[in-house]
């Protein structure tokens, strides 16, 4: 083996991020390199310090937040305490997996690769950031970087002459092996732990509590389209504590049909037991796996045989394939060329793992039972939201499930795996416990007294704002406003009687929006615009804070174009001003969001605020808030202050290695660096969402856009500067919106732009906050001619400005101001003249009609 000792840690949500760390390690083996993969809160950090070569896998959760498996790795890397030499022997590269058409795309690794920087480590090459949008997924762009990635790596670590490069095709060994027991256990783990229903200490993934499910009802009208289930658990004497906003994850289990037909399409016995042994030292087998344990448990407990399967899953079985036709098929499936043939057999439809081993049988038949763990990921579990409050419902939680199920060109309906899971349990054929374990979530509701809330929840994201209602009315706060939307009142108007009781008791205000009974679909944003002064008074004169959950589809969009709106019209600021004013409820906390997004997929941007995305996609549920601030204090990354992407200075205070060792340090960790949620949402309010480096003077300053997100003036000037001759048609590169650029800062940039070479001036201070005003001249104007060109009918024509020239030129001069500010300017200035001229040719002719009256009046005389 070389001496290069390479270590692959990845930070992974749903498994896209481990998928391709393991990938990595395949291609190491490949090349003769010692490889370890590892989670990063599975690896002791502190020993960071003694590795060459390290090579970071990690994906972005919700609002730019890093993975649970490596949250804290990141709180531990971003202490301030740490030296700029600290990481000086380390190479490093860093490999992103996001999203394109979320805000903070790829967030998590740009700023740990900018961290690495700071703390001395040495770059191999760029990072890498995997786009989940393109069309070929996130290998379009980790194919092309992992062989720059192998050439660094080798070129001072090349393959001795006598060991060759393995071929793709060979197969490695398996990570565990299989032991198959002779004789079945008398007492299985199965049945200890179905009756350890106390767990020691408080639940967790490794421990979850058996919680009996209480009452499992159907909450829509049997005529509705969607299954809608409220589902209630037995918690007592679990120590699970929960409050307003908490999620509850539930670890699902495979239908009892698909683990037959898995195991007859492999051959394997489900009453079989086995022990689990790993292969190699240093790995340690599944925690949650007991030993022994029985195929039937191993399938319908852990494997994921549900998902879609992804491209290292062909792979491997085109490695095990006996079957020529069969094999030529799965190599095509796992090769560069062959991603889109992949997308349409299987990413397209969500053909799941166990309908590819049905279509590949001889292939199925033939994987040895060892590489079922390499072959199919474990199942993760599903997040809900809690719809019950512990002061209104002592030892009881409750949950909304709305059951996924819908149709692509396969003949069998796609189902979610959870979902549909727990609606097919019935407590009342018999006891059924649920394992789950309960952790915080994103929305933080004001400890305050008498502050109101302002509650914007259609369909099921009406849940966390039950358990917030109940926690509120239960401490005597009144200050409660819901707005609730759904199809029609008699099919899923959900716990319509406990609200209509609690705003007879003058603890609750209710607006409904039912889209479907009325011929004009009206929806929650309709019904706010419709109280826009009472949104505002509360807002802007009691301190109101704003919550949204709900469809992530295209609501939060529509929810934040009304907010703004009413920011315009009720508190008469202007578009500039909105968006800032709205940026400021989210730095502070007041404006919070939750979305729940069936099958991974990705909310849309919310115009007007910035909104982030996860990056690591999986079923289930996603929480974030729509502004950079709201993240919980675990997730914050601390910046040092003043310094750009150089390397790090001495922070005040540090602790230098001669003094005290840090990173490499047998002895614990020193104490994290406390501070406050406010101190951390005002620095991470402080960073570009770009090039992640901190908001200051020069280029660095705060540049903001008409659709509400921010950049610093660099990466402005190099969007700007990308197309020069058409600035007004430049897409935003967080919302891709066309026109991003203020008017008065457009033009402005064009000046800069066209005297780059002249001396600099300095950067004007700014201000904290933009004075309300009203339109200024060049809205006005263009409001002036707005009316003259609408398409539909407008009363009291006679007032409209008149211009003298054919409609089509007035129109073309309308039509042009789409084409940048400049071309906006000379239109509305076309149109003035024009009006003017129509002016001239109407009173000219009276001044000459009154001055011939005058001489003719002067010759009588």
């Amino acid at each position: 083996m070389p001496s290069a000792r390479l270590l692959v840690l990845f930070g992974s949500q749903t498994g896209t991020a481990q998928d391709v760390s393991e990938r990595l390690g395949r291609e190491a083996r490949r090349r003769q390199l010692s490889c370890r993969v590892e989670a990063l809160d599975s690896y002791p950090v502190v020993n960071l310090i003694n590795e060459p070569l390290v090579i970071f896998v990690c994906a972005t959760t919700g609002q730019g937040d890093p993975p649970d498996n490596m949250k804290s790795f990141w709180r531990f890397i971003f202490r301030r305490s740490l030296p700029s030499t600290a990481l000086r022997q380390m190479d490093f590269a860093v490999l992103g997996l996001g999203d394109s058409s979320y805000a903070k795309f790829n967030f998590v690794a740009k700023k740990l690769h900018r961290r690495l920087l700071q703390l001395g480590g040495s770059a191999l090459l760029p990072m890498c950031l995997g786009d989940d949008q393109h069309e070929l997924g996130p290998d379009a762009a980790i194919d092309p970087w992992l062989q720059d990635l192998w050439e660094k790596v080798l070129g001072p670590h090349p393959v001795p002459l006598n060991l060759d490069l393995s071929p793709p095709g060979v197969l490695w060994p398996s990570k565990f092996t299989l032991q198959f027991l002779k004789d079945t256990p008398s007492s299985g783990p199965e049945e200890l732990c179905a009756a350890g229903t106390d767990p020691q200490g408080p639940p967790s993934e490794l421990q979850p509590f058996l919680a009996p499910m209480v009452s499992n009802q159907r909450v829509t009208g049997p005529s509705h389209f969607q299954d809608v289930r409220l589902i209630e658990f037995d918690i007592s004497g679990s120590g699970i504590s929960f409050a307003a906003g908490d999620l509850v994850l539930i670890q699902p289990e495979n239908t009892a049909s698909h683990v037959q037909q898995f195991c007859q399409a492999l051959g394997l016995d489900p009453e079989q037991h086995f022990t689990l042994q790993p292969r190699e030292p240093g790995v340690t087998c599944p925690t949650r796996l007991p030993q022994p344990c029985s195929v039937r448990r191993l399938v319908s407990q852990y494997l994921d045989i549900a998902s879609v399967p992804r491209r290292s899953f062909f792979e491997l079985l085109a490695c095990l394939s006996p079957h020529e036709l069969e094999r030529e098929k799965l190599r095509e499936f796992g090769s560069a060329r062959g991603q889109e043939e992949l997308c349409e057999y299987c990413t397209r439809p969500r053909r799941t793992a166990l309908e590819v081993l049905c279509d590949f049988p001889h292939t199925a038949a033939a994987v040895p039972p060892d590489y079922l763990l390499d072959l199919l990921p474990l199942i993760r579990p599903r997040a809900f939201s809690i719809a019950s409050s512990l002061w209104a419902h002592p030892s009881r939680l409750q949950i909304l499930v709305a059951v996924v199920q819908y149709q692509t060109r396969l003949r069998e309906p796609r189902r979610g795996l959870c979902s549909s899971w727990l609606a097919s349990l019935d407590p009342a054929q018999g006891p059924v416990r649920v394992p789950l374990w309960v952790r915080s979530g994103g929305l933080t509701f004001p400890k305050t007294p008498h502050v109101p809330v302002i509650m914007v929840g259609p369909g099921t994201g009406v849940a966390p704002f039950r358990a917030a209602i109940q926690e509120r009315v239960a401490q005597g706060e009144t200050g409660n406003v819901l707005f609730f939307g759904c199809r029609r009142r008699d099919q899923d108007f959900y716990w319509e009687a406990e609200w209509e009781q609690l705003q007879a008791r003058g603890c609750l205000t209710l607006v409904t929006a039912f889209s479907r009974e009325q011929e004009q679909k009206v929806y929650v944003q309709h019904r706010l615009r419709a109280l826009g002064p009472l949104v505002w008074e509360l807002l802007d004169g009691r301190g109101a804070h704003f919550y949204l959950a709900g469809n992530a589809k295209y609501m939060p969009a529509d929810v934040c174009d009304t907010l703004l709106s009413i920011f315009r019209e009720e508190g008469g600021l202007s578009d500039p001003d909105a968006a800032a004013y709205l940026a400021q409820l989210q730095r502070t906390l007041r404006f919070q969001t939750e979305t729940p997004c069936p099958g991974g997929t990705a909310p849309e941007l919310c115009p007007g605020v910035p909104a982030g995305g996860p990056a690591d996609r999986g079923s289930g549920f996603t929480s974030r808030s729509l502004g950079p601030e709201h993240l919980d204090p675990l997730h914050q990354v601390l910046v040092e202050d003043g310094l750009g992407s150089g390397a790090l200075g001495k922070p005040q205070g540090a602790r230098t290695p001669d003094s005290e060792p840090l990173l490499g340090a047998p002895a614990a960790a020193p104490p994290w660096a406390s501070r406050t949620e406010d101190e951390e949402a005002q620095q991470e309010a402080e960073e570009c969402p770009i090039c992640t480096e901190p908001y200051g003077p020069g280029q660095q300053r705060l540049a903001l856009l008409n659709c509400g997100h921010g950049l610093c003036m660099g990466c402005l000037h190099r969007l700007l500067g990308a197309a020069p001759g058409d600035l007004g048609r430049v897409c935003c590169p967080l919302c891709r919106q066309k026109t991003p650029v203020l008017e008065w800062e457009i033009c402005r940039l064009q000046e800069e732009l066209l005297r780059a070479d002249g001396p600099p001036r300095p950067a004007p201070p700014t201000p904290p906050l933009p004075a309300r005003h009203g339109r200024g001249p060049w809205a006005s104007l263009e409001h002036r001619y707005q009316l003259r060109f609408l398409p539909e009918a407008v009363g009291g024509r006679g007032c409209l400005p008149f211009l003298p020239c054919p409609p089509c030129l007035g129109a073309w001069l309308w039509a042009l101001r789409g084409h940048g500010p400049c071309a906006r300017r000379l239109a509305l200035l076309s149109l003035l003249a024009l009006e003017l001229l129509g002016l001239l040719l109407v009173f000219t002719p009276l001044l000459l009609l009154g001055l011939l009256f005058v001489l003719l009046d002067g010759s009588r005389r």
